[in-house]
């Protein structure tokens, strides 16, 4: 794709110029929360579709201004739940300071709880963090069995086909067969629900797709030249499988494994919203959603919209990354 005309790339100028003056002007009305958001998020998809372009026409082959955003935000929110010990904050959990600190305060960047407080007079922002400790732990870890064990799965069912093979597709099938919801919730409604157990069953759920995705790899690589070389040189299968065929079949997996963790963070967010994750006090971006029933979002927005914000924000991250990865990966992808 070669370069755009003068006219477009000043068009997209006038584009980010725009989004930028929508987030600005709402830092000096005072608009319901709800519209604020709305407008913040209308600027910013102007400002990152018109700088976007600017610097894909400057650097075609380069990383795209979504996907820089994306790592932002991505180290901000991890580097924030690493340091959240440190962090000059109010409290996330019920302890008796909390009891002095007013309730339902308005999001003030001035003050001392830039984010407000919920109904029991916790900082949202501290909240918030300890919530991205507790969701990014769960979904990462989950996503790590179903790569680490589906994967093996996978490629050993690929490459010596078999009964093993026959039972793996057996297994995966009846997985599959369970819409996801309702497995989860048929686990959580059996087990109580803890961070081991949220970690086991989201594990359990995302294992068919990467025994899938490995298995279908590995058979379009078991019969490559460079497979048939390692075995005329006497290296035995588990050799073959060690050196030859997941350093080919790890890329597609972990491209896929940041879009899970995406899908994960909402699938645990969805539990603890109904009531069958982890309950407060513990702090999930679920739990602090729910908050705002019977009423309460009416009331405070901010309660829902906090939580809920900082949810969107990291899964649209993770999925941006997921398909980045995925060009850059893919071969297919990268030559469209």
């Amino acid at each position: 794709m070669g370069p755009e005309p003068v006219t477009r790339i000043r068009w997209r100028i006038v584009q980010s110029v725009s989004g930028l003056a929508l987030i600005v002007a709402t830092t000096v009305l005072e608009l319901d929360a709800v519209l604020t958001l709305v407008i913040v998020a209308a600027g910013l998809a102007l400002i990152i579709k018109g700088v976007g372009t600017i610097l894909r026409n400057r650097r075609p082959d380069g990383i795209s201004f979504g996907t820089w955003l994306a790592i932002s935000w991505m180290v901000l929110i991890i580097g924030a739940a690493v340091i959240y010990p440190i962090l000059p904050l109010g409290e996330a959990e019920d302890t008796p300071a909390a009891l002095q600190v007013p309730r339902l305060l308005r999001p003030a960047l001035s003050s001392d709880f830039p984010l407000g407080t919920n109904n029991a007079g916790l900082d949202l922002a501290a909240r918030v963090i300890a919530g991205a400790r507790t969701s990014l732990t769960i979904a990462l870890v989950a996503t790590s069995i179903g790569l680490i064990v589906g994967g093996m799965l996978g490629v050993v069912a690929g490459y010596r086909k078999g009964i093993f093979d026959l039972g793996r597709g057996i297994w995966t099938d009846v997985i599959l067969a369970f819409p996801p919801l309702v497995l989860l919730l048929s686990i959580a409604a059996a087990v109580k629900p803890s961070t081991m157990t949220l970690i086991a069953s989201l594990g359990l759920l995302t294992l068919p797709t990467y025994i899938r995705m490995a298995r279908a790899n590995t058979r379009s690589l078991a019969h490559r030249d460079f497979i048939d070389a390692a075995r005329s040189m006497g290296a035995g299968d588990g050799r073959i499988m060690v050196t030859e065929v997941v350093p080919n079949v790890i890329q597609p997996l972990l491209s896929y494994g940041l879009v899970n963790l995406s899908v994960l963070i909402v699938a645990e967010s969805a539990l603890s919203f109904l009531g069958l994750g982890l309950a407060p006090p513990a702090a999930t971006w679920g739990n602090m959603i729910a908050e705002g029933n019977g009423g309460m979002a009416e009331r405070a927005p901010h309660i829902v919209l906090v939580p809920g914000a900082v949810l969107f924000l990291t899964v649209l991250s993770l999925n941006l990354l997921g398909e980045a990865a995925r060009k850059r990966w893919d071969p297919m992808k990268r030559s469209s």
